[in-house]
């Protein structure tokens, strides 16, 4: 009996440890990487190649704090500027490159929509 006590005891302290790391590596991360909206800045990531990119390091904020539901077309150009092309993902009102995905290859997009009064509808992170 006292050996099943300190087993389950052994796994609840393992658990915990495996959570507290957890939550040390997510904190690390978003102190790290996530950066809080800055419009200069975003508007000269269009080209930036670093990785990650300074408008993914945004992307967090601009979801949660700049494109919330209702947001205007005005005032989403207005803050994020134009779309960033019309030649991709014509189905959604508008798009904005965020930088390369993980392989190098392909590009992941911000891509907003919008309902029939031009205010925002929801957001997506798509990859070309």
């Amino acid at each position: 009996m006292n050996s099943k006590k300190h087993r389950r005891f052994k796994l609840i302290h393992f658990i915990l440890i495996l959570i507290a790391i957890n939550a040390i590596i997510i904190s690390f991360y978003r102190w790290t990487f996530s950066k809080p909206f800055d419009q200069s800045l975003w508007l000269a990531g269009i080209n930036d190649i670093d990785s990650p990119t300074i408008r993914k390091r945004m992307l967090r904020d601009v979801r949660r704090n700049v494109l919330t539901p209702g947001t205007s077309l005005n005032e989403i150009v207005r803050t994020l500027g134009n779309s960033d092309t019309e030649d991709y993902f014509r189905g959604y009102d508008l798009v904005y490159w965020l930088g390369p995905d993980s392989s190098y290859i392909d590009s992941e997009w911000l891509v907003i929509t919008l309902d029939e009064d031009n205010n925002l509808v929801e957001t997506a992170i798509l990859t070309d």
